[in-house]
């Protein structure tokens, strides 16, 4: 899967499981490895889940490569890309917990 459609599969998952975890249905995260158990609320776990993907992604839009060295800007395509899909998360992440304050 491209990372675009990944990113949007992403934020949509997460975004539909705020929303429905703000309704009082419960559910479950499962990935290929099994259920991942809980330890918080579902609400909890989706806005750490972005957490995780924001700094990932902050982390990995520092790191440099030969590309970034050859662009004018200093950041190749791919890497300027990973600072806007942390922007991206950073802001759902805002939000979801505006939504569940409501």
């Amino acid at each position: 899967m491209p990372q675009a459609a990944a990113t949007v599969a992403v934020v949509a998952a997460a975004s539909v499981g705020v929303h429905m975890a703000g309704q009082g249905i419960d559910a479950r995260l499962v990935t290929d490895g099994g259920v991942i158990p809980r330890q918080t609320t579902f609400r909890d776990t989706v806005l750490e889940a972005l957490a995780d993907a924001t700094n990932y992604r902050a982390v990995r839009a520092e790191t440099t490569c030969a590309d970034c060295h050859a662009e004018p800007g200093g950041l190749c395509h791919d890497h300027a890309g990973d600072f806007e899909k942390a922007d991206g998360y950073g802001a759902l992440a805002d939000q979801l917990r505006q939504e569940a304050s409501r």
